[in-house]
């Protein structure tokens, strides 16, 4: 039997705590953020692979004074939904055959679809980095909805690699007060640094080009 989606009641939970963020430019999905990620996701195929581009449940535009950064947020409301991962711990863009996973793993994952957003505004726009957000939630035995949300951030140099931020309970890791301002943007940077993060970012450059010579 097929569990009905609770993308609503999750919709609703998220939509609450982005209002609450406190920054000036956020964008629900028919909404405007920035005139130049509108046109890059226009430019774009949707997460389906279609013409005519597609939009994030969610924009939020984060400042620290130094440095701006997009925030893309998607939404779904099923068990085992909220990020496709591969072998190698990536988040799954393409399939095997090196295509752009537009029949499952962009369309039907949280994470996914955020960082295909993510990914082509770092690949078109003068934003040097951008952060995917994917946000699930599944009903458990007795009823009551289980939250999760996970963070990752892609940049200009690895477009096409999100890098994780964290998992995190709610979405106050994003507020535009501190310590958590100030976390955000120390922590976007010590995980594209991090040494264990270049070794590994190695092995997965390596399993890449592999795959593509197969």
């Amino acid at each position: 039997m097929m569990v009905a989606s609770i993308e609503t009641s999750v919709k609703q939970w998220a939509d609450e705590q982005i209002r609450q963020l406190g920054w000036q430019i956020i964008a629900s999905e028919n909404e405007t953020a920035d005139k130049v990620i509108d046109e890059s996701l226009k430019n774009s195929l949707s997460k389906s692979g279609g013409t005519g581009g597609g939009r994030p449940d969610y924009t939020i535009i984060v400042s620290d004074g130094d440095k701006t950064i997009p925030v893309f947020i998607e939404y779904k409301g099923s068990k085992g939904k909220l990020e496709k991962i591969d072998k190698q711990g990536l988040v799954v863009l393409r399939t095997d055959y090196g295509d752009f996973d537009f029949k499952l793993a962009i369309p039907k994952y949280a994470v996914n679809g955020a960082s295909y957003y993510a990914m082509n505004v770092v690949k078109e726009t003068p934003y040097l980095e951008a952060i995917a957000v994917g946000i699930n939630g599944n009903k458990d035995t007795s009823g009551t909805i289980q939250y999760e949300v996970s963070a990752y951030v892609l940049s200009k140099n690895n477009s096409e690699l999100p890098i994780k931020l964290g998992d995190y309970p709610d979405l106050d890791f994003l507020k535009n007060t501190d310590p958590q301002k100030s976390k955000l943007f120390e922590n976007i940077v010590d995980v594209q640094t991090d040494p264990k993060e270049l070794e590994q970012r190695a092995i997965r450059d390596d399993a890449k080009i592999e795959a593509v010579l197969q």
